[in-house]
């Protein structure tokens, strides 16, 4: 869908704190209610139920991405973090020798 767009995580809790339901999805009351529970339009509850479904892949490959980068800082900041005590340790040891 070319109108699609794409809510942060962010929005979709302030949503479902005010509204009660995920945005995008029928809430309750727009059902129809029926003598024995609700009437629905499954086509349009299936394709409301894949678009949740494709969101969360997409809210999945954006934390993926930005744990991949975290990972990645996480390594370097380690790695400076050794040479770092290296170098130190080497210079507790010139110091210790005079």
């Amino acid at each position: 869908n070319p109108d699609y767009e794409f809510k942060s995580l962010n929005f979709v809790k302030d949503f479902i704190k005010a509204n009660h339901h995920l945005p995008g999805v029928a809430s309750i009351d727009e059902l129809s209610k029926a003598t024995n529970g609700y009437t629905f339009d499954m086509t349009k509850l299936t394709i409301q139920s894949l678009e949740k479904i494709e969101e969360l892949y997409l809210h999945t490959i954006e934390q993926k991405e930005k744990i991949d980068q975290q990972q990645t800082e996480i390594d370097t900041l380690k790695k400076e973090s050794k040479e770092t005590n290296d170098r130190l340790e080497q210079l507790e040891k010139l110091l210790l020798k005079k």
